[in-house]
């Protein structure tokens, strides 16, 4: 009886070991934002530039993205193990050199940011063996848990996820708060080898004759990347933005082309068909856009206006991402009685409200007001997770789930992408307008007090505009969600 119990037990524990390197990768997408204070102090950036901090989040998030969409692919053909393995030495390589990038700074001359580069470099190469292990583990799960309802596992996936996405901010702060902000990179490294280890004992499957296409998928990365440095670039237009821009739709061009002439199968045709499949990733990219808006924006409000450090800037940012968490469980109850509609329509008015009101923050907003404004937004965003997933996957074919999974993905870190982006670019040439004249230091400290009080009003602007814009942007999903939600199910 004991043998027949593991046995039936076991492909959840080989799901459950894959899911923890996915828990792991997801988590450094948003560990960042509580420490990103201190990561710019000690590599020499001034919180002020914004344009230079947002690359900290914005190279992982292009690494994470690029390898999404054809990971799968390689895995059928070299094995999911062996690319499993292969993703966990690259994130952990990369977490290594992110921890030691302070110390770069002594090799470099002084007042330069050469340093800072290096580590986003690393951040980089770090995501690209991050974003790999969820399509990796989609294309496993018939060899793994061939028992386990398809569905129910892909529910697993994504939840592993978004657990980490919601635990990242609370992790950097607490790690930081009792060390240096170094150990949160160095911690995944004996993390890594816990998850290797265990995919080990994983059964390993056959391999597939499978063609990738992978010239579609250097294209698509490119394309990620050289749209990203056109739009940190719109707040200031020039040469350099408007070539990345035409080079980034020239990339995109080759995808379409590719696949309308069936050369290229990134994105099977079958997907691309399905008009609630299209409607939900655009639904997908504007709340994308909204979510990054409130998980950068609320630790540099606590760290800039209210003066907290990182542990408390993670947990004024735990009331938002618990709440999500809570509500996302409430949106799939939702989403199975009453359908799509409801629920996305309710979560998309709670979430821009919530922003909207988090757009009146000042010193002087009491911290019950904050924390209503925070759990608000939370709910908001957590409605939305079952009805936009739903809606997704509900025609696709089960054989081609786990691609469009990690595709609807996709369309949500492109939106942050891309928001992060044009926010931060618009936001660095903003404050540099609205402190222009004020001087950086002065010997006397009534002057000093002077120029801290001008920063910090300059600072609330720019993140009431932050926060304005994330509002708008919930708004403007309202209608790819009622599209979304329209078309009858086959």
């Amino acid at each position: 009886m004991i043998s027949a119990f593991k046995n039936k037990n076991k492909p959840y524990f080989y799901l459950a070991a894959l899911c923890f390197g996915i828990f792991i990768a997801a988590d450094d997408q948003t560990v960042i934002v509580t420490i990103l204070p201190e990561v710019l102090i000690d590599m020499n950036i001034g919180i002020n530039e914004l344009d230079k901090a947002s690359w900290v989040i914005t190279g992982y998030l292009i690494g994470y993205t690029a390898v999404l969409p054809f990971m799968g692919s390689v895995s059928d053909r070299i094995g999911w193990k062996n690319c499993y393995i292969i993703s966990l030495l690259i994130f952990a390589v990369g977490s290594v050199f992110v921890g030691i990038s302070p110390y770069f700074v002594t090799l470099f001359p002084p007042g330069t940011d050469y340093a800072y580069w290096v580590m986003i470099s690393a951040r980089v190469f770090q995501a690209v063996g991050g974003g790999a292990v969820i399509p990796i583990t989609i294309a496993s799960i018939s060899t793994i848990s061939p028992s386990i309802s398809k569905p129910i596992a892909y529910g697993i996936v994504g939840a592993s996820a978004e657990a980490g996405a919601v635990i990242g901010p609370l992790w950097g702060g607490a790690v930081t708060h009792f060390t240096s902000w170094s150990w949160v990179f160095w911690i995944n490294v004996p993390l890594v080898i816990l998850t290797g280890w265990l995919a080990i004992m994983c059964p390993s499957g056959n391999t597939q004759s499978r063609k990738i296409d992978s010239i579609s998928a250097v294209c698509f990365g490119l394309l990620v990347a050289s749209m990203t440095i056109g739009f940190t670039r719109i707040g200031t237009p020039d040469i350099t933005m408007f070539a990345c821009l035409f080079i980034s739709v020239l990339f995109l061009l080759a995808i379409i082309i590719r696949h309308f002439i069936g050369l290229g199968n990134l994105f099977p045709k079958t997907l691309l068909s399905i008009k609630k499949f299209l409607w939900s990733n655009l639904t997908h990219f504007f709340v994308g856009s909204a979510l990054i808006i409130t998980m950068l924006t609320v630790p540099l409000s606590c760290a800039t206006i209210y003066g907290m450090n990182a542990l408390d800037s993670g947990l004024e940012l735990l009331k938002f991402t618990v709440t999500l968490g809570v509500f996302a469980l409430i949106g799939g109850i939702s989403t199975r009685h009453y359908g799509s509609l409801i629920p996305s329509m309710i979560g998309l008015i709670i979430a821009a409200l919530g922003l909207w009101a988090m757009s009146g923050w000042d010193t002087n907003t009491l911290i019950l007001y904050r924390s209503i404004h925070l759990i608000g937004a939370g709910a908001g965003f957590g409605l939305l997770i079952a009805p936009i997933t739903h809606s997704a996957l509900v025609n696709v074919q089960d054989d081609i789930k786990g691609l469009a999974s990690s595709i609807l993905t996709t369309s949500r870190i492109l939106g942050m992408l891309v928001c992060l982006a044009i926010l931060t670019s618009i936001g660095t040439f903003q404050f540099h307008e609205l402190v222009t004249g004020i001087p950086s230091f002065a010997s006397d400290l009534e002057t000093n007090k002077l120029i801290v009080d001008k920063t910090t009003d300059a600072a609330i602007e720019i993140f009431s505009l932050f926060f304005t814009w994330g509002a708008i942007a919930c708004l403007a999903a309202v209608v790819p969600a009622i599209f979304m939600c329209k078309n009858k199910v086959r």
